[in-house]
């Protein structure tokens, strides 16, 4: 059921995706060009110069929240992209919230994984930082990803409030679904926490 359930999301969010990409995002795009264009040909009083400058940042600036909100509901950049190129994007979207200071950690000669691999590894990623936002409390957080010469290994750590992992988690469908994810992996996965300890998700490939 957990992996209908993951299979679904991501067709939803892929839906989402490709909806904001080629209808929002396909909208917006002419208009900053449109409007450098009018600079370049036209004299403006500075005043006037000035209001169309602003909104060719406005614009812009939008453009760019809607790239990072399609590579978070789906991972499509990740073609073009790489996993790696993808966190990155991933943690920038997430810093931008303000709440806790991320740092991703890269280690080794990262390599091409195949999709299915760079997808999991992705959402596991995700919903791990979306849970330290939603519930943490934390005030830093670490992605690290490591290529190993016969392992990929993944941690997500936090200096947030934690859990007792003791304690039953059949409500919490975010751990669920990270579970299915890492065990459709056949990947190890452990998560390790204590109340007033913050967390740490790992996930370990073995190649």
């Amino acid at each position: 059921m957990l992996k209908q359930v993951a299979e679904a999301q991501e067709e939803e969010r892929k839906r989402i995706a490709r909806d904001l990409h080629d209808g929002v995002a396909q909208t917006l795009v002419p208009v900053p060009i449109k409007i450098n264009h009018l600079m370049k040909n036209n004299d403006f009083p500075e005043n006037v110069a000035s209001e169309l400058r602003d909104v060719e940042e406005t614009v812009s600036g939008a453009l760019r929240e809607i790239r990072c909100i399609c590579t978070g509901v789906g991972p499509g950049l990740m073609i073009d992209l790489g996993l790696i190129d993808t966190l990155t994007t991933l943690v920038g979207s997430m810093r931008k919230r303000g709440q806790t200071i991320i740092t991703l950690n890269i280690e080794g000669n990262h390599r091409k994984l195949p999709k299915e691999t760079e997808q999991a590894l992705f959402r596991i990623a995700q919903e791990s930082l979306n849970n330290i936002w939603k519930h943490a409390e934390a005030k830093k957080a670490t992605l690290k990803i490591a290529y190993e010469k016969n392992r990929i290994f993944m941690s997500i750590s936090d200096d947030g409030k934690g859990f007792d992992t003791n304690v039953k988690s059949s409500g919490n469908l975010g751990l669920r679904i990270i579970r299915e994810r890492a065990r459709l992996l056949n990947a190890d996965l452990r998560i390790d926490s204590a109340n007033g300890k913050g967390t740490t998700i790992s996930v370990t490939i073995k190649k």
